[in-house]
């Protein structure tokens, strides 16, 4: 990520929208601080703190119910089971305050995703590479790709296995829900020039890019295009560098 994403995040996290977002979960948060017996902790309104409460939170939660996690028992407090709307609540903001806060304005988007979108568009460049693999952790790399594209899910496969957190059904911008363990984004490009976005076994769309939008297919120039308008340069990404003291001589 840029040096400058810091700055641009504490001018989010003062903004209305930051506020507002933090104003709209405080049921939720009095009824986990209560549970937590943390009700101090959970009563904060800083927009600031809530990366670190969800974090925490979030990971407790889904390694109680989660199948991949080897622990006893499964069960959960009462009101937070992975079908409640609470639970549902808390993965959404979850989601928002880990991840898509860097996709709610432009400046943001450009300093958090760009520079992992500049170094896929120089693979892409590269003549005659056919194969590029990415790996990463939780917030990265899928994000930086579903959230900036918008990539909408066009097909559910037959069987959804609920702890997958899949409100990937056809329809769901797949940036919405945390990325379940083991997630795969496929980019495919193909010989007449159109690419695929394969999420998770999910064909998308890109709905970012108005010609491709509610389509599974998407032209690769446009695709292309679209992804450099989000890479910054490096003025942006590092801001004005200081200047040197000591360099002039009397």
């Amino acid at each position: 990520v840029c040096p400058r994403l810091n700055d641009a995040l504490n001018e989010f996290y003062d903004s209305p929208e930051a506020k507002d977002r933090v104003d709209r979960s405080k049921f939720e948060r009095a009824f986990m601080g209560l549970t937590t017996g943390r009700p101090e902790d959970f009563s904060t309104n800083d927009p600031r703190d809530m990366e670190h409460l969800y974090s925490g939170l979030y990971d407790c939660m889904t390694s109680h119910v989660c199948s991949t996690v080897p622990s006893e028992p499964k069960n959960v407090p009462l009101g937070l089971g992975t079908s409640s709307p609470l639970f549902e609540r808390v993965e959404e903001d979850a989601t928002f305050w880990l991840n898509n806060r860097y996709g709610t304005t432009e400046e943001l988007k450009r300093l958090a995703y760009g520079p992992l979108i500049g170094d896929i568009l120089d693979d892409l460049s590269i003549p005659g590479r056919r194969f590029s693999l990415y790996l990463g952790h939780d917030t990265g790399p899928a994000n930086s790709l579903t959230d900036t594209l918008k990539l909408t899910c066009r097909s559910s496969p037959k069987l959804i296995f609920r702890f997958d957190f899949s409100g990937l059904d056809s329809g769901n911008a797949c940036a919405k829900y945390w990325p379940p363990f083991g997630t795969t984004l496929v980019l495919e490009i193909y010989s007449d020039n159109q690419t695929r976005w394969i999420y998770n076994g999910r064909v998308t769309s890109v709905e970012a890019i108005e010609e491709c939008r509610g389509k599974s297919l998407c032209n690769y120039d446009s695709l292309y295009e679209y992804m450099a308008t989000i890479v910054p340069n490096e003025f942006e990404c590092k801001g004005i560098p200081e200047p040197r003291r000591g360099g002039l001589r009397g």
